[in-house]
């Protein structure tokens, strides 16, 4: 009886959607002036993701898609637009109309459509007129009527907008001219639903999940009745055997490149030898069904190879619709292994649509044109992987939360921010106020996407019973460096407080600061050491009452960054403690499988130490500092028990390093200097500052999948540990007196080890004469505070943070640096009786603060004012303002921010109008910048753009926006680009690239000889997520200087080295000058002469010192500077 009832049903089902095709409902043809009203004309998805031949459309913001609607009221298609996270999306079509009066009716159908941003959900518009419908949850096909009038000829026409997670079709659009006896709508009507959007008959005892919504289905009906989904062709079983050749080269190679040899031949006894470049694939293949892609590799040596994968499939046009991976092949025999279902197009920190796996044309494998050995590549293959499978039991619910476009973890049911309960579904969502979804891109597929709940939760349907539920609510800090912390969130079951927590500002110090001092090794297992502590899920037991579990979250924001959610009844617990293990060694073989660990390949010196070595316990050598040592390095024999040595002029801050290779456990062990004794008086140890190098992870691929572990930052320390065959380098940092005169002083460095003998190393300074001329023009790092990530409204934390500011200050203008950027921050707050509000408090504190300090100029990222878009034109702001010119809405701004920076004595301020805008946004850049122009012919205020431009076309946008700014800041340029710029009237300045070179001698030149008006670099604390762990978030943790809990302040090695290249400009600068003056005797022209070699030695653009000149011209050259300094002095 119940097999022919279900087969009544679906015959119902069926007929009713077949009658729909040509229904008399219809819109009438020869009345509606649109094209293909009903979506029948698909087409294949172009670059804007637009997926009808007739019907236009834009995907403004947020994780959303168009799609061709499986569920048609009349006809086959429909349009759906698919709202996953935050979605902003139209579809709409434009006619030229006449005035007169037109009617748009439609028909909606909507599916767990949520509340979005400003309660909006769904929305149409006609005529420039946006109106929200306020129609969401879930609904049957519903008419909308609208009628207005078009007052003048123009384009109109309709547009549907979702601006709520949750899916939406249209279909059967008429647009029609009427008279004037249908009555005008103020706004759209919409009529009852045709029919309640409900399965067409009972469930089975078995249903079978759709694998787009999560609804139950009767697989006899062919398609989910919630979203038209295919059931069979979703759900059916993989085709194929679990392991299937995609290349073997026994009889040929199918590659194009390479060579077919039989050395390391992992299945029969060739193998594709590839010695340079790339080798490819191509022909179409079907990798549906299939989990990994997999390549058995060999690389000959003792070095890891770097190996990029190139994947491509029907939709592919560029380098951004293709996969792009990036990994690193050890020594030695390996297997590659590419997670099929989790590859991307674009780039790991770019990713666009998922590969279409069904469509894949080409495979490559690239080494790039100088690997350090051949690859040897066999056996590739595709391989399924059942393991979730075998891992999965009855009764086991487990959610990977997150959103749309997100990777799912094998074995788990993705729950986006559409996912809302129904009992079709029988799980998802309730009550749930969403603050965001988001997708951090690592560390793994589970708990790199969450979703942040502040109140209601998930609901899952379950019989009565007891049951333990595994849940993480912990974030892997955000794709921007977002860090999680709360004041207060909590875990509800069935309405009980299962988990409570509360965080303070010292807590969220502790916290924040974990890692500050933690030194990272080979011995390390970087996910135990890092995403254990990162994650710490909550484990809990509850009681089901009612049929229904309800998991609720509370907390703001960040709180609670629900990823995943496992539950399973009590009395199953030691399946689901296997399923949570499973779950933990995915997560482990994702993240190892993802970042690769390269480590540092040192030196083969070989370790001789003499007897008195022996003696005491280790070695000491100094090698130049800028030459790093690393924990494995072995010294040179011409290192080794060196005396120490500095030179410097009076008021010169001078590197010194000495570096220890323990031959046994020397335990905690301290450095100290003595005072050193000259020909007047001394220098006392005081002024030498002791830190120690650390050694921290370091990304050598800018997303991470390859890293390493480098020396890094100078932890303000005279003490560590010493552990055996660790190599340890001390960093000194001499700060000469401005008073010291001239000539040698002496003293002692002292290494006093717990488990060692003492050593003495004498320690030699020579001041030479005089002192060296300030910096002459703006130069520092982008960026200039260094902050907690807490609570503005903390009063402590405001504190500290300030601290942190003024200590950053004072340590830029201590190393020499007269610029940074950061400020100033002036909220704008609209007009009122005519006059721009600005509020300028905070702004005047920080531009006080670097004035007293001597900074020279200062430039504010982001164009200094907040409250509307510097970087394209704001025209709604403009308009809200009263303005419809935009360059006189710049201008009234602007005109009172300069007015008040020269009441209050501001230093100058250059307001950056780009941030390395390209394609349509680079033309929009430099409209903005011309309107700029517009309303400030002539500087001051000055505004500045940050891109680059090479070469000598006119006609580049590129160089459109560097004429329209009043500076051109440049990170790409050469001498064509300057001389161009230059002849056209625009002057120019220089960031990024930063190192002792383009710091010291390169900007050198590019001011004294092409006019360079600033010089900024990246960054001074841009440390994303835990700042003292490199592998979260988009990128490194770029960081001149960081902190301690403390407040004190940790340099990088790269801070102390940057010191040096501005010491070197004041060394050219000081020549200059001291031989100029003196330009008609021999030391004078010795002087010039060295100063014009060394600019005839290389041009704008040769920005690598070492590649030009080599390592030890920095030694040789300064002490050729000093040596004429001192001579123009006598």
């Amino acid at each position: 009886m119940r097999a022919s009832t279900r087969a009544l049903a679906v015959l119902a089902f069926l007929a009713v959607a077949s009658s729909r095709v040509g229904a008399a409902d219809a819109p009438p043809a020869e009345k509606n002036l649109l094209d293909d009203p009903s979506f029948e004309q698909p087409k294949e998805r172009d670059r804007f993701g637009l997926v009808f031949a007739k019907w236009g459309g834009w995907k403004y913001e947020g994780d959303c898609d168009f799609a061709i609607g499986q569920l048609g009221r009349t006809g086959r298609h429909s349009c759906l637009l698919l709202g996953r996270s935050s979605p902003k999306i139209r579809v709409a079509q434009q006619k030229d109309l006449p005035v007169g009066r037109y009617r748009v009716t439609a028909y909606l159908r909507g599916l767990d459509i949520s509340t979005g941003i400003w309660n909006q959900t769904t929305e149409f518009m006609f005529d420039g007129k946006y109106i929200q419908l306020k129609k969401n949850g879930t609904f049957g096909w519903t008419k909308l009527t609208y009628v207005a009038d078009v007052d003048k000829p123009r384009k109109a026409g309709p547009s549907f907008g979702l601006m709520a997670a949750g899916y939406l079709w249209i279909d059967d659009v008429c647009l029609e001219k009427v008279g004037p006896e249908v009555a005008l709508t103020p706004a759209p009507v919409l009529d009852k639903e045709e029919a309640p959007l409900a399965p067409p008959g009972p469930l089975p005892a078995s249903p079978v999940r759709c694998v787009e919504c999560g609804y139950r289905n009767d697989p006899a009906w062919k398609r989910c009745y919630a979203c038209g989904t295919e059931l069979e062709a979703r759900q059916a079983a993989p085709a194929g055997p679990p392991v299937r050749a995609i290349a073997s080269f026994e009889a040929r190679s199918e590659f194009s490149g390479g060579v077919v040899v039989t050395e390391h031949a992992t299945d029969g006894r060739r193998a594709l030898r590839i010695d340079r470049s790339y080798a490819t694939m191509d022909r179409p293949q079907d990798w549906t069904g299939y989990d990994y892609l997999e390549a058995d590799l060999f690389v000959e040596g003792d070095q890891p190879l770097p190996l990029y994968v190139e994947v491509r499939d029907a939709q592919t046009r560029d380098y951004w619709t293709r996969v792009n991976y990036n990994t690193i092949v050890p020594p030695g025999a390996s297997t590659l292994a590419l997670p099929v279902r989790q590859l991307y197009v674009g780039e790991k920190s770019r990713p666009g649509r998922p590969l279409q796996v069904n469509a894949v044309t080409r495979l490559v494998l690239s080494v790039g044109d100088k690997p350090p050995a051949p690859l040897f590549v066999d056996h590739i293959r595709l391989r399924r992987d059942d393991s979730a499978q075998q891992a999965r039991f009855e009764g086991l619910h487990a959610f990977d939360l997150g959103a749309g476009t997100s990777p799912v973890l094998e074995g788990f049911t993705p729950v986006t921010s559409a996912t809302l309960y129904s009992a079709g579904r029988g799980y998802g969502l309730k009550n749930a106020r969403i603050w965001r979804s988001y997708d951090a891109l690592q560390p793994e597929p589970l708990f790199q996407d969450f979703i942040c709940i502040e109140s209601g939760g998930l609901a899952i349907d379950v019989p009565k019973g007891k049951y333990r539920v595994w849940v993480n609510i912990d974030s892997p800090s955000g794709y921007w460096g977002e860090y999680q912390t709360y004041t207060r969130r909590a875990v509800l079951a069935e309405g009980k407080p299962a988990v409570s927590e509360t965080m303070d500002f010292d807590s969220a110090r502790r916290k924040y600061y974990r890692f500050w001092d933690v030194e990272d090794t080979p011995a390390d297992d970087t996910f135990d050491k890092y995403q254990q502590a990162y994650f710490q899920p909550k484990t809990f037991d509850v009681e089901v009452s009612d049929g229904q579990l309800n998991i609720d979250f509370q907390g703001e924001n960040w709180a609670c960054c629900v990823s995943a959610v496992v539950v399973f009844p009590l009395d199953k617990a030691a399946d689901g403690e296997r399923f949570l293990q499973f779950v933990q060694e995915r997560r482990r073989f994702h993240f190892n499988n993802y970042f690769k660990r390269v480590l540092h390949q040192p030196a083969r010196n070989k370790l001789s130490p003499a007897p008195a070595d022996e003696r005491r316990g280790y070695l000491l050598f100094v090698r130049d500092w800028m030459r790093d040592v690393y924990y494995n390095d072995l010294p040179d024999k011409a290192e080794r028990d060196q005396p120490l040595r500095a030179d410097a002029f009076a008021g010169e801050m001078e590197p010194i390093t000495l570096s220890v290779l323990p031959l046994r456990d020397l335990g905690r062990s301290v450095l100290a200097v003595s005072d050193l004794s000259g020909p007047v008086g001394t220098i006392p140890g005081s002024a030498v500052e002791i830190g120690y190098v650390s050694y921290r992870l370091s990304r050598v691929t800018m997303e991470g999948s390859v890293y390493t572990i480098a020396p890094r930052l100078v932890l303000p320390r005279a003490e560590v540990d010493l552990p055996r065959d660790v190599a340890r380098r001390f960093w000194l940092t001499l700060r000469v007196p401005p008073t010291a005169a001239a000539g040698v002083y002496k003293g002692t460095v002292t290494l006093r080890p717990s488990q060692g003998a003492t050593a003495a190393i004498p320690l030699e300074v020579r001041v030479r004469k005089g002192a060296l001329d300030e910096v002459d023009i703006p130069a520092g790092p982008w960026g200039s505070h260094i902050r907690v990530p807490w609570r503005g409204d903390d009063p402590q934390a405001a504190q500290v943070n300030r601290q942190m500011f003024l200590a950053s200050l004072r340590r830029m203008r201590e190393y020499g640096f007269t610029s940074c950027s950061g400020m100033p921050q002036i909220p704008y707050r609209g007009f009122k009786d005519g006059k721009c509000v600005l509020d300028f408090e905070r702004a005047d504190e920080e531009m006080r603060a670097v004035k007293d300090l001597g900074f020279r100029a200062v430039v504010a990222y982001g164009a200094g004012v907040t409250g509307f878009n510097a970087y394209y034109k704001d025209l709604a702001a403009a308009q809200k303002a009263g303005f419809k010119d935009y360059p006189q809405f710049i201008r009234a701004i602007y005109s009172e921010v300069q007015k008040h920076a020269e009441q209050a004595g501001w230093i100058p301020v250059y307001y950056n109008l780009a941030d390395e805008p390209i394609g349509n946004d680079l033309v929009r850049s430099a409209e903005n910048a011309e309107a700029y122009r517009a309303a400030f012919p002539k500087s001051p205020p000055f505004f500045a753009a940050a891109s680059s431009f090479t070469g000598s076309n006119a006609d580049d946008p590129h160089f459109r926006l560097a004429r329209a700014a009043h500076v051109a800041n440049w990170n790409l340029h050469d001498e064509a680009s300057v001389k161009l710029l230059h002849d056209a009237g625009g002057a120019w300045a220089f960031y990024n690239g930063g190192n002792r070179w383009t710091f010291g001698d390169y900007m050198y030149k590019a001011a004294r000889q092409f006019g360079m008006v600033f010089r900024l670099s990246w960054h001074w604390n841009c440390a994303a997520g835990d700042p003292y762990y490199a592998l979260d978030c988009r990128e490194d943790d770029y960081a001149w200087c960081n902190s301690a809990p403390d407040g004190r302040l940790v340099p990088a090695i790269h801070f102390e080295q940057l010191r040096e290249g501005l010491d070197d400009y004041r060394r050219l600068i000081t020549l200059e000058r001291l031989a100029k003056a003196k330009a008609d005797t021999p030391a004078g022209k010795i002087g010039l002469a060295i100063i014009r070699d060394r600019m005839a030695a290389f041009k704008l653009a040769q920005r690598n010192h070492d590649a030009l000149l080599g390592g030890d011209d920095w030694t040789r050259f300064r002490r050729k500077v000093d040596e004429a300094i001192e001579g123009l002095r006598d």
